[in-house]
């Protein structure tokens, strides 16, 4: 974990050398998909493994961006991001470990994040860029539910990090605004699975 945070220090630190003045700031939002994927996943209980299956529900992002200028084609990226993600989580029983008479039950899974993509941008044609990078990422809560009852609960037993590589195009509508898509490949397993993520969105630059 430190090596990672010398990391981010040293990255942003190196960047304001750059050219000071063609510095940009600005504002980003919008709508994600999550994906959680497991292996060999089972949920435990005394008469055996009941295999859960987890499918993508809508959620959305929003932050803020410094965009520094490396060269004329490339620009280094740092962001904030607060992640709202959605799944449903389908068992025999709930995450809460309250049976249900052997039947299937959907659990809906919010979780929310804080997320610091590092993202160095080429701009290989006029007006489109490719972009990667890292992105650490911090939960901040887990919240499940199952609909039509009243069964829900805060969990806190939950892993809190997760790291992954982001890769995406962004397209420069206007000197101000840029249209954006990534996905997200978690690396690091948490909670024993992956966290991988679609977002489109767009970037306003102040």
């Amino acid at each position: 974990m430190r090596y990672f945070f010398w990391f981010l220090f040293i990255s942003i630190g190196s960047s304001f050398s750059l050219n000071a003045q063609n510095i940009r700031y600005g504002l980003k939002a919008g709508a994600n998909i999550s994906q959680f994927k497991v292996d060999n996943y089972s949920r435990m209980a005394d008469n055996g493994d009941y295999p859960i299956d987890f499918s993508s529900k809508p959620g959305f992002y929003l932050g803020v961006f410094v965009s520094f200028p490396i060269s004329e084609k490339f620009q280094f990226q740092p962001e904030v991001l607060y992640s709202n993600r959605n799944m449903d989580m389908e068992s025999i029983y709930d995450i809460t470990y309250i049976t249900n008479n052997g039947n299937t039950v959907t659990t809906s899974i919010n979780q929310q994040l804080i997320t610091i993509p590092l993202v160095l941008q080429y701009e290989f044609l006029e007006k489109l860029a490719v972009l990667a990078g890292p992105q650490p990422g911090f939960v901040i809560s887990s919240d499940h539910f199952i609909p039509n009852t009243n069964s829900s609960n805060t969990n806190t037993s939950y892993d809190t990090f997760e790291m992954a590589g982001v890769f995406g195009l962004a397209y420069t509508l206007s000197e101000k605004l840029i249209l954006e898509g990534r996905f997200g490949y978690g690396f690091i397993e948490r909670n024993e699975g992956f966290s991988n993520v679609y977002q489109i969105g767009v970037n306003y630059k102040l």
